[in-house]
């Protein structure tokens, strides 16, 4: 998908988010990494990092879930 490889940051942010229900394999890959690169990322706002987390454990991502339940 195009949107994820912009050069523009909160249409990629945007578009990852929107992809989190994705099944296919190769895509969700993808999308682990753009989402993992954004938690590591230092002033991300604790409303946004929950969107992230959330969007994780959609694609399956245990550490994820954890997370999420925490909060």
């Amino acid at each position: 998908m195009r949107l994820l490889e912009s050069k523009q940051p909160a249409l990629r942010y945007a578009s990852v988010l929107a992809l989190c229900d994705e099944t296919k394999a190769a895509l969700q890959d993808r999308l682990r990494e753009l989402l993992t690169g954004y938690l590591k990322r230092a002033g991300i706002p604790q409303e946004a990092r929950l969107d992230l987390h959330s969007c994780l454990a959609k694609l399956g991502d245990g550490r994820a879930r954890q997370a999420q339940a925490a909060h």
